[in-house]
């Protein structure tokens, strides 16, 4: 069964790609989930529609993080006690980060601060 995936499946293909799968897979999961349909000459056109218009909104998205990037300070100073190993006595916090940032005159609008702490860890010693 061949079929025009409509987004990235892993192990199988990209937003666009045609791609031969068993039957059974394609009707009892790709197609009932919306993740793929029968390749045609229409569902090829509207893919590709698709495409140019996801290419277009990644653009305009990549556009505004450059621009928010170059209102960023290049270097922000964090002051907190350290001992003499170069350990610092508490930690810097994305909060913290925030803080300076708003204190910077970066309004929360401006800037949307994402903290994931259970990914990224406190910064605990000096760099």
């Amino acid at each position: 069964m061949d079929l025009i995936l409509l987004e990235r499946i892993q192990n199988l293909g990209e937003l666009g790609d045609i791609v031969s799968v068993k039957s059974g897979y394609g009707r009892n999961f790709l197609i009932p989930q919306g993740k793929a349909v029968p390749a045609s000459s229409d569902a090829k056109e509207k893919v590709e529609a698709r495409r140019r218009e996801l290419a277009k909104l990644d653009s305009e998205r990549l556009d505004a993080a450059k621009a928010k990037a170059a209102l960023l300070p290049d270097r922000l100073t964090v002051k907190r006690l350290a001992g003499e190993e170069g350990k610092l006595f508490g930690s810097v916090t994305p909060g913290d980060i925030a803080e300076l940032l708003q204190a910077a005159k970066f309004q929360s609008s401006e800037l949307r601060c994402q903290c994931r702490m259970a990914r990224s860890k406190p910064l605990v010693s000096i760099a």
